[in-house]
């Protein structure tokens, strides 16, 4: 699992084509922000659902391998008070 990746969705292939397989992001900005979460190259892995934060502060997936059901949530916080960090979309 990555934070502050400060990474942009044109910087995607890039990463994915480096590490030679699965990566799920969300971006941040060039300076702050982004989470992603890479998996093994070629791990037995379906990824079900992804919830993807627009503003670069999680990554939730629910995934399966090997007949285990998994949900991974990598979630980054705001360092101050003051972000407006509110999510009730679950």
């Amino acid at each position: 699992m990555l934070q502050e990746t400060h990474n942009k969705l044109e910087d995607e292939n890039v990463w994915k084509r480096e590490w030679d397989d699965e990566i799920v992001f969300s971006y941040g900005s060039r300076s702050s922000r982004g989470t992603g979460i890479m998996f093994a190259p070629n791990m037995d892995l379906t990824i079900d659902d992804k919830f993807i934060d627009q503003r670069g502060r999680f990554v939730i997936i629910n995934a399966a391998t090997n007949y285990v059901n998994l949900t991974l949530a990598h979630i980054y916080g705001p360092n101050n008070d003051n972000d407006g960090f509110s999510y009730e979309c679950f």
